[in-house]
């Protein structure tokens, strides 16, 4: 599922989204995400933390974006608060909060099956 932009021409497909948008079968979009997830990789990294952060942020929906490092135990997470966006990582055995679900993830669950490199 794809994700439109606030000018409603640009799009990406997130690896995760969140929404509590209704549902709609025929949907090729949304536009009201409150939590994106992108799996990093050397050839899209570059990308997720500056472009599509830049997107993504600006949706007035959105209160959670998660980059997630593929290679190691590590997640960037930007979260949207009162003074604006703050980014925190997370690394060993933590756990992030997901407000916009009332939930928290664990890295254990986000790297249940990698295996070591």
């Amino acid at each position: 599922m794809r994700v439109t932009t606030t000018d409603r021409y640009t799009y990406y497909y997130p690896d995760v989204m969140g929404t509590c948008e209704p549902r709609q079968d025929d949907a090729k979009f949304k536009v009201a995400p409150c939590l994106l997830v992108e799996v990093l990789s050397k050839s899209t990294a570059h990308n997720d933390h500056n472009a599509k952060y830049h997107a993504y942020t600006a949706l007035p929906s959105l209160q959670t974006y998660l980059l997630v490092e593929q290679d190691e135990r590590r997640v960037y997470v930007y979260g949207r608060g009162e003074s604006g966006w703050q980014m925190q990582e997370y690394s060993g055995a933590a756990s992030i909060p997901l407000p916009c679900l009332e939930a928290e993830l664990s890295l254990d669950e986000i790297y249940e099956d990698m295996r070591p490199a």
